[in-house]
């Protein structure tokens, strides 16, 4: 059977939305201010290896480029900067504290991340400094970059003065020697941003980056242009400060403006893509958090991406509460203006959803911009002036665009957008310059009375076909759709296609995965309701016949290192370790793989392994060793002397061993050698030499032991040879 395969472009889109960021305080307007943010991670079940406990801080950085955006996560420890690869979003500047597997890019495995959430958005002044490595190319003059910074702050000053007062750059740009950057490999800079930051922040000693308003602006000549990717910036939040890498250029002008904005709190202008109900990265190219770095003027940031993270001013915003019933024409100033009512807040009913409107007039700040229907060389989208609908996009800080009748995403004259759910319908009615009619339509919807959970009929098992039930709902629908899902995202057919229909067929790569149906039911005069079943582990043929109780050797003392021995699985199998300490009535993680050294954490703790062995067309198995504890105090070190022996080397003769000065009341035990080989039955204090040792060096180990003490041995000098 042929295995099931993703498209390439879905692929990517998977991948970006996997490695995404998170914006701390993004859900400003609802979240009390002052309370802290905590993402746990447990990906237990699916990682395995060597593993160690990571403590720091995080430091994340999104590299945007002309294939889309990654984030890249490292933890800044005490002693070491921890590369590190999770599905989750994090926070910049959040305490990481979890295990970790070891390699180049380590993989978390469970870990908790706090972080503080924003304080609400006022208007403070920002400060930006401005760093260069020596020796890597030519660049600008002083002048000339200083000019092109500036006009990057003055973008934000003026787009936002509700939260910026100013943006300043502080004094003149400071040059600075560099180990990280080279003229040789200066275009691989923008791929690894954390280390040239935290050298170039070196720099303006005395200046936090990491709190407060400050932005460490990290430039490189345009010599150093890597291709593909454009600039940096690390995540923040709003009234936050950050740091930004890119190139001294006025070509780069909007990628700087872009990545102040990732400081600031906005994450990207996505697009929304009804084909897999999902987000395409950065493709509201007219969004001065999209993608189309390169054009001549960026726009005036969108009004979601303004409300989410409180940047509204008073009177700029009208909210629309879930409350509104019929039509409202209101005149709305076009986004780029300084000054007017330019947009909207819709609170959608029953669903409370909130989608944002803005008339792009292309006049004012927008003036200049390209805006032109057809296609971009980047997301295969051009948008003319008009009206927009967005909401808030899956990732903190983030927005969704949604397309248009047409494809478009800015409807005309005469057109009209709905939400999903058609309860709220936006109409432009007509446009002038820098003034637009609009007509907002409420057509509230009522609920499902009973929307049940779907159900997954047949065997959920390799090569089977299963159905998804659906009934139990009130009022029947007029209409379902299904989506079948792999790990929450979405499953294909065998041929590629989006698995949609309402029975789904499992392949031989399904097997051990997690299967769930999404099923969307529709009727007219209701809202439309989706929701998903309960996930079912894919099952094999048979379950992995062999599942040995593992055992543990070592010392249960602190500072010890215990071993686990998983037992024998069949060729094939991936084994995991799992260490246990005993929680209350429960059991709780401590690590992962073959060995676990006994940290002070763990003195009085009771420990098990256990052992989670998976293998392609089975089902998994698992099985516990035996409890192990309390672990104790760890051992005291004894005192080792320096053995000796006297006698005569000269065979028929006995030579008498002295284990040198030790703790007292230690015990003895005794091994002599030959050249270094144990010499049989050779246990004895006296050693009768015989024929076999003649011609050889003669060496006597000593083990030392004593109760709540370290075993410990020694071995005296060599004395030989021994003579006929």
């Amino acid at each position: 059977m042929q295995q099931r395969r993703t498209p390439a472009f879905l692929l990517s889109l998977m991948l970006l939305l996997t490695v995404g960021w998170l914006v701390p305080g993004a859900a400003t307007a609802q979240t009390d201010h002052g309370e802290r943010d905590v993402i746990r991670i447990d990906n237990s079940n699916r990682v395995r290896g060597e593993t160690k406990f990571v403590r720091g801080t995080v430091n994340a950085a999104v590299i945007d480029g002309r294939k889309g955006s990654r984030t890249l996560y490292a933890v800044q420890t005490d002693s070491a900067l921890v590369r590190i690869k999770t599905n989750r979003q994090l926070p910049d500047g959040a305490t990481f504290a979890g295990w970790v597997t070891t390699g180049q890019t380590s993989r978390v495995m469970s870990a908790q991340v706090t972080a503080t959430a924003a304080a609400p958005v006022s208007s403070v002044g920002h400060t930006a400094y401005v760093a260069m490595p020596n020796g890597v190319g030519t660049y600008p003059t002083n002048s000339e970059i200083a000019s092109y910074v500036d006009t990057a702050l003055d973008h934000w000053a003026a787009d936002l003065p509700t939260g910026i007062s100013s943006f300043t750059r502080s004094g003149a740009i400071t040059s600075y020697n560099s180990t990280q950057i080279t003229a040789a490999n200066c275009g691989n800079a923008i791929s690894s941003p954390n280390a040239v930051w935290a050298e170039a922040a070196a720099a303006f000693p005395g200046v936090d980056f990491a709190s407060g308003t400050n932005h460490l602006v990290v430039l490189l000549p345009q010599s150093c242009e890597g291709g593909l990717e454009y600039g940096a910036g690390s995540p923040g939040s709003a009234n936050g400060g950050g740091k930004v890498l890119t190139f001294a250029s006025t070509k780069y002008l909007n990628t700087l403006i872009h990545t102040l904005g990732h400081n600031l709190g906005f994450g990207h202008g996505n697009l929304y893509n009804n084909l897999t109900m999902s987000e395409d990265d950065a493709c509201d190219v007219y969004s001065v958090m999209g993608l189309d770095l390169f054009k001549t003027n960026l726009t005036s940031l969108d009004t979601g991406h303004r409300v989410l993270l409180g940047y509204d001013g008073t009177g700029e915003v009208q909210t629309f509460p879930s409350s509104t019933v019929g039509s409202t024409t209101v005149t709305l100033t076009a986004r780029g203006e300084a000054s007017g009512l330019r947009g909207l807040r819709l609170v959608e009913p029953g669903t409370n959803k909130e989608f944002f409107v803005d008339y792009r007039g292309a006049t004012g700040r927008d003036a200049g911009s390209l805006y032109a229907p057809g296609t971009d060389s980047v997301c295969q989208k051009r948008f003319a002036p008009g009206l927009s609908l967005t909401a808030a996009g899956a990732k903190g800080g983030e927005t969704a665009l949604f397309a248009a009748p047409g494809g478009q995403a800015f409807i005309g004259v005469g057109q009209s957008i709905s939400s999903p759910s058609q309860q709220i319908t936006v109409s432009l009615n007509s446009m002038s310059g820098a003034t637009a009619s609009v007509t907002v339509n409420y057509t509230p919807l009522a609920n499902f009375s009973a929307a049940p959970k779907p159900t997954i009929v047949g065997t959920v098992a390799k090569g089977n076909t299963v159905t998804a039930s659906a009934a139990g709902w009130s009022p029947t629908p007029e209409g379902q759709t299904y989506q079948w899902l792999i790990y929450g995202t979405p499953a294909y057919t065998e041929t590629g296609e989006l698995a949609t229909g309402p029975s789904f067929t499992i392949l031989d790569s399904d097997v051990g995965q997690e299967l769930s149906v999404r099923v969307t039911s529709t009727k007219s005069g209701y809202i439309p309701t989706t929701t998903t079943s309960n996930p079912v582990v894919i099952a094999g043929p048979a379950v992995i016949a062999s599942a040995p109780k593992p055992t543990v050797t070592g010392y249960p003392r602190v500072a010890e290192v215990l071993t686990a021995n998983p037992g024998t699985y069949p060729v094939g199998a991936d084994v995991g370790i799992e260490w246990q300490q005993s929680v209350g009535t429960g059991w709780e993680l401590v690590g992962y793989g073959n060995t676990l050294t006994l940290t002070p954490a763990l003195l009085g703790k009771t420990l098990r392994v256990r052992v989670v062995a998976t293998m392609s067309g089975f089902t998994s198995t698992e099985a516990f060793s035996a409890n192990v504890g309390p672990i104790l105090e760890p051992f005291k070190q004894l005192t080792v002397g320096s053995p000796y022996f006297t006698g005569r080397l000269k065979t028929y003769r006995y030579l008498t061993a002295y284990p040198g000065t030790w703790t007292t009341s230690t015990t003895f035990k005794y091994q002599w050698n030959a050249d270094g080989v144990p010499i049989y039955k050779a246990t004895g204090k006296r050693l009768y030499l015989r024929k076999a040792q003649r011609g050889k060096m003669i060496t006597v180990t000593v083990t030392g032991s004593k109760s709540g003490y370290k075993t410990a041995t020694a071995t005296s000098p060599a004395r030989g040879p021994v003579l006929r």
